[in-house]
């Protein structure tokens, strides 16, 4: 199907708690196949209780919650994503998006644009689990590509102040367009610029091996990354 030409003002608000299923959560389509062009929002999304989140992945996104080989094209978020967090383990991945929090199946987005902020809140760090299983993916356009394209998109805006701030959680991977980015022939980020600033804090006690993936462009890839350009700071 075709959604066009949606538009979300900033009096709405999709205010979310994880639940023990995986869950797709976004304004327009939580898992999508098909075509979305020409759509905006100004709309804000409230993660409650990351903690809830136990025992399975969650995708969230303004528009799209994860994007299974659907596209998804001269769209415009400038709405902010705000997350909670509260000291308990979790056992399974998040992942976050200003345009969809996930990408499979060789979907595609196209000249969207993200110029809101995300931002994870203070809480007590997370602990009791191995951090080398449990990811916090958060990017400016989308959190985590399991495949497909991320063509001419744009994080921020040039001169103007936005920012993706994520503080007390596991393993953060915070890229300026895409979060993480796997190994995959028909994954490509191309033509992509970032404005957004990157920063990552921990609350509490951390163990010492506790890596930490900052990117301008996206914090790991091992697909091409072409033509793209970074201006926000870390």
């Amino acid at each position: 199907g075709v959604i066009s030409a949606v538009n979300f003002d900033n009096s709405c608000v999709l205010t979310l708690t994880p639940g023990t299923t995986s869950n797709y959560h976004a304004f327009l389509v939580g898992r999508h196949k098909g075509e979305i062009k020409n759509c905006s929002s100004a709309a804000s999304v409230v993660v409650n209780n990351l903690e809830d989140a136990a025992t399975a992945t969650q995708y969230y996104g303004v528009l799209v919650g994860r994007n299974y080989g659907g596209v998804v094209e001269n769209s415009v978020v400038t709405g902010d994503i705000t997350c909670s967090q509260t000291g308990v383990a979790l056992a399974k991945n998040v992942c976050v998006g200003g345009i969809t929090g996930g990408q499979a199946d060789n979907g595609g987005i196209k000249a969207c644009e993200f110029k809101g902020n995300i931002t994870f809140s203070d809480g007590t760090d997370f602990g009791g689990i191995s951090a080398a299983k449990v990811y916090f993916y958060v990017g400016g356009i989308v959190g985590y590509v399991e495949n497909g394209k991320v063509v001419s998109c744009t994080s921020g805006a040039e001169g103007v102040s936005t920012k993706i701030d994520v503080r007390g959680t596991l393993v953060p991977a915070v890229g300026g367009v895409a979060g993480w980015g796997v190994t995959n022939k028909s994954t490509e980020i191309s033509d992509c610029t970032n404005y957004m600033s990157l920063s990552y804090a921990s609350n509490g006690a951390r163990a010492d091996t506790t890596p930490c993936r900052l990117g301008g462009i996206t914090s790991h890839s091992a697909a091409p990354v072409v033509n793209c350009n970074n201006y926000g700071p870390m």
